[in-house]
């Protein structure tokens, strides 16, 4: 009886594995207990869930500018009823989202990349990526929609739609209706695959495979139509987003110069590289992809269909293909830039397929130099590194000092303050605030006398117009008081 051996080399891959997914964790649960106050966006999709909670419209139908998939707003209901309204309960979906697309990264990655630990680096960049760690503290879908886009990635290496029974077509089709409830990355994963299925199908027409993929498509397709149409068709705001959509990059949806595909793979992946390293990555993307193809044939072009799609769609001016909008595309991106390095897999096929691999790696190590991670001290050591809002500190302070016929001035994103004012009516926010106009505008229509409460945000997004609004009350009003907050001061003063 012989004995069996150990792989020493897939035991330290799953040590290794872990230790960087709990480091990943480890930072997420960092940026998760910053505790910030809930900012202008959040402030508007909690009022909108709110509203979907108690029963006052359906699940998958909102009446706020801020919406997001209906299994979000689900999700978040038992999270509501055990812990009430605070900012870790409503940021504990996106924070669990996050952490749990690392284990599914490790997976994707360890089927596609065959040499040992090289599926590591992918999950490494993931695991301290600044712009997924954001995210993780944000009520927003984005984090959620990076695991589903995950999670139906690895689905097209795992499943065969030829092998698939009819009981199954009809479990997976449902699962994928669910998916498109879920996150919107799903829908452009769902139209690129079923479409391509659907091409494969009319060039090898079988009776048997026609049926298998109707029975997939219907049922999926009936969630995915009907979310559609209630969501996105009904949407009071759908003409706002179209707007807003088309102020993007001059109305332009698409990268459709040097500069927004630099922008682009800047945001991805936070390398300051120049334009030969630019242009190596999508160089290395196009290979990544034609080896995969000949590895996983028509799975490979499943994998990157949603980006495919994505594409389409913003060269028709219907959907911008931009930083966060495309943030789910990272893993794809990643997966096939290290592809070029998978040495050991192609050394399989031939010596010189294996050697010219490997040169491939070692260039993308070489592009990837320049990747700076001095940010996750910032992080760690300090809690108000992602602070975006102080709202709730500058509501403590209107609680004090609030007087009837006093004027308060919170432009957009420096304090949302509508949403912890739900318990308290202290002060009657249809009257005396601006959320939108500028400062020195607002100012000038306040009767001489009164006073006038401001919080004057100074994280990074305003800059110039934090020293602006301040030195001009410095320089025109009498400050009764001054209070320096985390990412800001209140300020206090008589017009």
């Amino acid at each position: 009886m012989s004995e069996k051996k150990i792989n020493f080399v897939g035991v330290f891959e799953i040590i290794f594995a872990v230790i960087v997914i709990l480091a990943g964790i480890v930072l997420r649960w960092k940026v998760w207990q910053t505790d910030l106050s809930f900012w202008v966006d959040e402030d508007a999709l909690i009022r909108n869930a709110f509203g979907i909670l108690d029963g006052k419209y359906p699940i998958w139908r909102g009446l706020e500018a801020e919406y997001s998939p209906p299994m979000f707003f689900a999700l978040t209901k038992p999270l509501y009823w055990i812990f009430g309204l605070n900012e870790i309960a409503f940021r504990f979906l996106p924070f669990m989202a996050s952490v749990l697309a690392l284990l599914a990264m490790a997976v994707l990655s360890k089927k596609v990349l065959k040499t040992p630990f090289l599926f590591l680096i992918p999950l490494a960049i993931l695991a301290v990526n600044e712009n997924l760690l954001f995210y993780t503290q944000y009520y927003k879908f984005y984090a959620t929609d990076f695991l589903v886009a995950l999670l139906i990635s690895i689905a097209v290496f795992y499943l065969s739609f030829d092998k698939m029974s009819y009981k199954q077509a009809v479990l997976w089709g449902f699962l994928s209706g669910v998916a498109s409830w879920s996150a919107y990355s799903a829908i452009f994963y769902l139209v690129g695959i079923f479409g391509v299925l659907f091409v494969k199908i009319l060039f090898n027409f079988s009776k048997e495979k026609f049926f298998k993929f109707l029975i997939l498509s219907v049922s999926a397709g009936i969630l995915t139509c009907w979310y559609y149409i209630e969501v996105v068709i009904r949407r009071t705001n759908l003409e706002w987003l179209k707007s807003a959509w088309n102020e993007i990059g001059n109305g332009y949806f698409y990268p459709h110069n040097y500069d927004d595909v630099f922008n682009l793979f800047h945001y991805h992946t936070a390398l300051n590289f120049s334009t030969w390293q630019l242009w190596a990555f999508v160089a290395l993307m196009v290979v990544g992809f034609v080896l995969m193809i000949l590895k996983y044939k028509l799975k490979a072009i499943y994998f990157v269909s949603p980006c495919v799609v994505m594409l389409l769609l913003a060269f028709a001016g219907k959907y911008p293909f931009i930083e966060r909008q495309t943030l789910f595309l990272l893993p794809m991106f990643l997966i096939l830039i290290f592809k070029t390095g998978d040495f050991v897999d192609f050394y399989k096929n031939g010596k010189v397929f294996g050697i010219v691999s490997f040169c491939f790696l070692i260039v993308v190590a070489n592009l990837w130099k320049t990747f700076d991670i001095s940010y996750l001290r910032e992080i760690w050591d300090n809690r108000q590194y992602f602070c975006m809002s102080t709202a709730r500190e500058f509501y403590k302070h209107l609680e004090t000092e609030y007087r009837q016929g006093d004027w308060v001035y919170s432009k957009g994103r420096d304090a949302s303050l509508r949403i912890y004012d739900k318990d308290n009516n202290l002060i009657n926010f249809d009257k005396n605030i601006e959320e939108v106009e500028d400062f020195d505008n607002f100012v000038k229509r306040i009767p001489l006398g009164s006073r006038v409460h401001i919080y004057i945000a100074e994280y990074p997004f305003v800059g110039d117009e934090f020293l602006k609004n301040y030195d001009f009350i410095k320089n025109n009003y009498a400050i009764i008081q001054e209070i320096k907050e985390p990412s800001g001061i209140y300020v206090l003063f008589r017009r």
